[in-house]
């Protein structure tokens, strides 16, 4: 047996050698580029030849732009108007896969933009701003590794670049990760050059979607980092007057409620969301579980109660004028906010690019290659997306969580480590 883990081990240990990692995920990025591009090739119902609608979640998007134009501002949030619009560009689109727009108002100025456009233009319109800001995320996050190899660097952007949740569930499924990615890529950027109060009002634009703030704010406040605090708070109160502005009053109460309407369905035992494709610890919680409620929640509490506790200690230990600290603690952070959270789905997991490089970043301050554990964390975590969706309605098992659990616990254990500190 002994032999055989060892075989095993030096098989991972081949596969992990720089070069090779460099020839498969070249050769990943030419097959993703001619899946992106085969995607427009669509049959009179508007499905690619993968059997989804053109764009899938965009057209919640370019019909919350429409609505605005063509009906005013009051009806964005309804739940029976958009699905005629839908009907309008997908005529074979059912009534089960709709789903309310449910980002913030602020955004409306975007959509209404697109969707000026006929919908295959607003689509690829979309489609390179995405890629434009996932690129200019990650460029920006580059500029900030300090110890990171640079050729290492190559290979980490060729990883990024061909991560499945990225090119599958964001590109072609249109959605908006890319821009949580730059804006809070911008914000890391913006407190590594010392301008807290722009990184505070970039993290508000966060805002479109709040549960992608919700480890990052107890964390600002835990570690106090008033200046950020106070940039976002600023930033919020100019989205909302926004916000107003262009929907009302009304239209800011429908948002809450769709808000709240989405708490609610992602939280009882019976929901309308497909919880195979959510990645947070409510949902594993909730697929595994099945009909047994209290089973459930027990695993919430228990796995969420030691990983809030064990993250709460890197918070309040943190120096954060200590470059490596600083990088863990925001890696780390941004890691499990995708884990403990309330609704978190497949396409949203781009985000963990940004956390997992900056704690790489950490790691090769204390040596000049990563950790075999940590090595072999990523590889789990890259490969896992390809057959993740498809364990998940299968068995009932979300394998994406507990491998990113186990990331977060052993950063959290290398983080604790005691290592001789690299001056700021």
């Amino acid at each position: 047996m002994l032999g055989w883990l060892t075989k095993l081990g030096r098989g991972f240990d081949q596969r992990l050698r720089p070069s090779y990692i460099r020839f498969v995920a070249s050769i990943i990025l030419f097959f993703n580029i001619l899946f992106i591009a085969s995607t427009f090739f669509t049959n009179a119902d508007g499905r690619t030849p993968f059997g989804r609608f053109l764009g899938a979640d965009f057209i919640a998007f370019y019909t919350a732009g429409r609505v605005f134009n063509e009906h005013g501002a009051s009806l964005i949030y309804d739940r029976q108007l958009p699905l005629q619009l839908y009907l309008d560009v997908f005529p074979t689109w059912k009534a089960g896969l709709f789903v309310p727009y449910a980002n913030a108002p602020f955004m409306i100025p975007l959509w209404a933009g697109l969707a000026r456009l006929p919908y295959v233009w607003a689509y690829a319109a979309w489609v390179l701003a995405l890629m434009a800001l996932y690129g200019g995320g990650l460029w920006l996050v580059g500029r900030t590794l300090r110890f990171m190899p640079r050729p290492h660097w190559g290979i980490a952007l060729l990883l990024a670049i061909t991560f499945v949740p990225f090119v599958v569930e964001t590109v072609v499924g249109g959605q908006l990760s890319p821009v949580a990615f730059a804006l809070i890529a911008l914000a890391w950027w913006l407190v590594e050059r010392e301008r807290p109060w722009l990184a505070g009002m970039v993290l508000a634009l966060c805002l479109y979607k709040p549960p992608l703030l919700l480890l990052l704010v107890p964390m600002l406040f835990i570690t106090r980092q008033w200046r950020i605090i106070g940039g976002g708070a600023l930033g919020t109160a100019v989205l909302s007057l926004v916000s107003w502005l262009l929907v009302g009053t009304e239209g800011c109460l429908n948002y809450f409620r769709a808000l709240f309407f989405f708490a609610d369905v992602s939280t009882t035992a019976v929901t309308p969301l497909r919880s195979w494709k959510y990645v947070d610890l409510n949902s594993f919680a909730r697929l595994l579980a099945g009909e047994w409620v209290a089973v459930r929640w027990l695993i919430v509490l228990i796995v969420g109660g030691g990983m809030a506790y064990a993250l709460y200690r890197v918070w309040i230990t943190a120096d954060l004028a200590h470059p490596i600290e600083r990088r863990f603690l925001w890696g780390i952070t941004i890691l499990w906010g995708t884990v403990l959270n309330v609704y978190v789905a497949i396409y949203d997991t781009p985000l963990l690019v940004l956390g997992l490089l900056l704690a790489a970043d950490a790691l090769y301050a204390r040596a000049p290659t990563l950790p075999k554990p940590y090595q072999y964390s990523l590889l789990a975590l890259y490969l896992a997306p390809w057959v993740t969706q498809i364990f998940a309605q299968k068995i009932q098992f979300q394998l994406l969580t507990p491998l990113m659990i186990g990331a977060g616990f052993y950063l959290i254990q290398a983080y604790f480590t005691p290592t001789p500190r690299v001056g700021a």
